[in-house]
């Protein structure tokens, strides 16, 4: 046995291989059935050579001859077959294959039957040679006229499908291109020179193409064709020296080898072989590496900011501000046309659109889509990022009914690759990432670091819809304390209004008595002096009490959050005003040691809220004392801190108090507290950061000091 034919074995072993692959991918795919036949057609054409070598019978040799450049004419017939249902997965009418598979009825009929194709076969000095017969240009032609308008077709379909399609054409364009170089070589071009030693190559090298073309197949995740180019010819390299270099040794070689080895001389060129091979997927490794690393420069890149992207998220406590800068971030650095974010609203229960960022190539639709979308069950299913082809080619095979909706419901995103963002077996949201720029796919490597990257994102959502929930509980919570210190205090609030309002009535009432008294002799001098000074009162007094209501109203209000430069004076000023009622009530004296030029920056109304809680507070605190209920304010400065303390003559707080004062719900005063004061402003202060301490003085009573940082 020679070393064609175990190589030719070898080929066709491999094809064999590949045709399993295909059919065991999808017996049912119409493109994938044809593709095998295809394939078949390449088996045969390679089993065939095999034989021919093999056989030392001339007549057997001319049969097996003439079956390869059957399997030839087959090959071309069946790859113009599978331009027609690539894609379209539609089924060839029997006329269209009739018109396809004719000229093979023909070649059949010309190659087994007369002489006109092939002549004969001789054994010239163990070279088979063999001479054409006068009609071989016709299989020339439909070989040639074949692939040709194949090429022609799959030129046009690419310019009508998306980027996965045109880049699988590439693949088939490219391998079918390389294996017709080698046939027409090997097969075409060398037999009419009557150079027939090579038809061997043929049939290994169109190995190449057929990988190339099988991947475009299978692979929906197909990668970019320009690293499929850089690692195929790496590969090539390697390859064709595993080849080259033991061959060359086998065939310049052969009657030396013959001449010291015997008839095993041929185990020594495949050694050589083995030894290469070995040590071909290391070499192949290291240049693949270095190769895509200088290709792919800008991809790399990319992919390491994202990484970078994913690890600093969980920073961002602010949902709107989180997506923004996903969208914005993956938009302009992997350089794509547009991002979009879409989150689960638990109140509509759907998924909405949330953000966007870039230029949409076309009108975006507002969809909102359920939990029974067919579109969202498959995209929870798969749990990882999906190319639009993939999600298409998954209706397509399983789901007939639904894939005009998914393909709506994909068009009004725009998405050429859909990221969920999965945390355990809930999405809470997906991202639809638009076309490249550059008109490149999204390659394997793309996909996988999406996927690290969205379970980083589905996180960081997930952190910051959390901090806004207890932002917002903190907001209410911070209200309740308002309006249950408001009805605490609203005897005291009650007394105030009341002193004005019955000091209006009583001028009012006066003022009436003197016009009365004035009757029709009318007011002299004295009565509208009265009067005026009456009018004076009832202003004052009106003013009076609406300062107290409006005091109260603003103080009821929601906080804004928005912080501004305020004097500290001021935040005492007011909280005095709003304590006053509760002050007064208990009978307690207030001393100020004050420095009036200290400034911070914050919310006032919250800074109020804290300096008022702690007074009423104090208030409470000394209204248990029988004797000297006095409250101190001082504020100062200390270094780069504004310091308030205020300080009672009460009985202190207890080493268990100490520890839960600033817990919420946590209360001393039995069924007159809420236990929000301490806690919401211990979170107040925090929020502006500052510090708040609770502790005794030295003389026995409470001491509250709040520090905040100087404006």
């Amino acid at each position: 046995m020679n070393y064609q034919t175990i190589l030719l074995w070898f080929a066709g072993i491999i094809y064999i291989f590949l045709l399993f692959l295909i059919l065991l991918k999808g017996r049912n795919d119409k493109t994938k059935i044809v593709y095998s036949f295809h394939i078949m057609s390449v088996i045969a054409w390679t089993l065939g050579l095999s034989f021919f070598y093999y056989t030392q019978d001339e007549s057997r040799a001319l049969f097996w001859i003439k079956f390869v450049y059957l399997s030839g004419s087959f090959i071309a017939s069946s790859f113009l077959h599978f331009s027609y249902i690539f894609k379209a997965d539609i089924k060839v009418p029997i006329i269209k294959k009739y018109y396809i598979y004719f000229p093979n009825i023909l070649l059949v009929g010309l190659s087994f039957f007369t002489p006109f194709a092939i002549k004969e076969v001789i054994i010239y000095e163990g070279t088979k040679v063999f001479t054409f017969g006068r009609l071989q240009f016709l299989w020339e032609i439909q070989f040639g006229l074949y692939f040709a308008y194949t090429f022609y077709r799959f030129l046009k379909i690419q310019k009508k499908h998306d980027t996965i399609n045109k880049m699988r054409i590439q693949y088939i364009l490219i391998g079918t291109f390389i294996a017709l170089l080698f046939s027409f070589i090997f097969n075409v071009l060398f037999p009419h020179l009557e150079i027939f030693k090579y038809l061997w190559v043929g049939p290994i090298l169109s190995l190449i193409w057929l990988i190339f073309v099988v991947y475009a197949i299978l692979k929906y995740r197909i990668m970019d064709i320009s690293i499929a180019i850089t690692r195929g010819t790496l590969f090539g390299i390697i390859y064709l020296s595993i080849l080259i270099i033991p061959f060359g040794i086998a065939i310049f070689g052969e009657d030396a080898l013959a001449a010291n080895l015997g008839g095993k001389w041929w185990i020594f060129p495949i050694s050589i072989s083995i030894l290469i091979a070995s040590l071909g997927p290391g070499i192949y490794a290291k240049l693949r590496e270095k190769a895509e690393w200088t290709l792919f420069t800008e991809q790399k890149q990319y992919q390491e900011t994202l990484v970078e992207l994913g690890k600093q998220m969980t920073l961002t406590k602010n949902t709107n501000e989180l997506l923004s800068w996903i969208t914005r971030t993956v938009t302009i650095n992997v350089g794509i046309n547009y991002t979009r974010i879409f989150l689960w609203d638990e109140a509509k229960k759907e998924y909405t659109f949330r953000k966007g960022y870039g230029v949409e190539r076309r009108k975006q639709y507002d969809i909102k889509l359920n939990k029974k979308n067919p579109l969202i069950m498959y995209l929870c299913k798969k749990n990882e990022p999906v190319l639009r082809e993939e999600i298409l080619n998954y209706f397509r095979e399983n789901d007939g009914e639904d894939l005009a909706k998914t393909k709506k419901h994909i068009r009004n995103t725009g998405a050429e690759l859909i990221v969920p963002a999965m945390i355990k077996d809930k999405m809470i949201g997906f991202m639809t990432l638009g076309m490249k720029k550059n008109k490149r796919i999204y390659t394997p490597e793309d996909i996988d670091m999406f996927k690290i990257l969205s379970s980083q994102a589905a996180l960081a959502i997930e952190n910051a819809q959390f901090h806004e929930k207890v932002k917002e509980s903190e907001a209410m919570l911070v209200q309740a304390s308002k309006m249950s210190s408001i009805g605490q205090m609203a005897s005291g609030f009650a007394h105030n209004i009341n002193n004005p309002f019955n000091s209006i009535l009583v001028n009012a009432d006066y003022m009436k008595f003197i016009i009365t008294e004035g009757g029709e002799e009318g007011l002299n001098e004295e009565d509208i002096k009265e009067l005026e000074e009456n009018i004076s009162a009832i202003m004052d007094s009106a003013e009076k009490g609406g300062q107290i209501v409006k005091n109260i109203m603003r103080f009821s209000k929601p906080g804004t959050g928005e912080k501004k430069v305020i004097e500290l004076k001021e935040i005492i000023k007011e909280s005095l005003k709003l304590s006053e009622s509760k002050i007064k009530e208990v009978k307690a004296d207030v001393e100020m040691e004050m420095d009036n030029k200290i400034k911070v920056f914050g919310d006032d109304i919250q800074l109020e809220q804290v300096v008022m809680n702690i007074l009423t507070n104090a208030a409470d605190a000394v209204s248990e004392k029988e004797s000297e209920r006095k409250i101190f304010i001082k504020t100062h400065k200390d270094k780069d801190k504004a310091i308030i303390e205020v300080k009672d003559t009460g009985s202190g707080i207890s080493e268990k108090d100490k520890e839960r004062i600033f817990d919420y719900f946590y209360t001393t005063k039995r069924n007159a507290g809420t236990g929000l004061g301490m806690a919401l402003s211990y979170q107040i202060v925090k929020a502006h950061d500052g510090e708040i301490i609770a502790d005794n003085s030295e003389e026995g009573g409470a001491l509250i000091t709040v520090k905040l940082p100087l404006s």
